[in-house]
């Protein structure tokens, strides 16, 4: 119905942060605009969910500066690129996001730092990916100095790689 299409309707700068440590019945996310998170108004449900989000925003006080790369360029023109930079910059994670209906803007790549250091273990990668992960701080392994050199580098790789005159900007992600 429209009702529910209006509930089911999210502002364009939000993310849905999946923030339980376990899977389960309480494993539903919690919405985030910017730097505010929308939490549920029935006691049972917040006191849980507040718990959650303390645990994330105490781990992402270790959170290095994060950038967006607007590309003139269609995405699957720029695989073998990202690839390449990708190899090269194991301690950094990147994103690669097609624009839909832009005349001037084809892809967006993110660049960001990773709290732990080195590749992911084979039972991480079989489980579904998230957008949200917490980590008590004993777990941490990568300076926040570490990390913004690390993805500074990276970002200076990137676009020394990708083909000439196909950056549109390159903007601070402070999500």
């Amino acid at each position: 119905t429209d009702a529910q299409l209006k509930m089911a309707t999210l502002p364009i700068v939000s993310k849905l942060r999946y923030l339980s440590p376990e899977k389960g019945p309480m494993d539903w996310p919690v919405l985030q605009c910017r730097n505010i998170f929308i939490l549920p108004g029935v006691p049972d449900y917040f006191a849980p969910k507040i718990a959650s989000v303390a645990a994330y925003l105490s781990c992402q006080l270790e959170r290095c500066c994060g950038y967006k790369v607007v590309l003139s360029a269609e995405e699957s023109t720029l695989v073998s690129y990202l690839n390449q930079v990708v190899e090269r910059h194991p301690n950094v994670s990147f994103g690669s996001y097609p624009f839909v209906n832009h005349p001037s803007q084809k892809t967006v790549i993110t660049v960001e730092g990773k709290l732990v250091a080195g590749s992911q273990k084979d039972d991480e990668l079989a489980q579904p990916p998230r957008n949200s992960q917490i980590l008590r701080r004993s777990e941490i392994e990568t300076s926040k100095e570490a990390m913004d050199q690390h993805v500074q580098r990276a970002l200076d790789d990137l676009i020394a790689t990708l083909p000439s005159n196909c950056v549109v900007r390159v903007d601070v992600d402070d999500m």
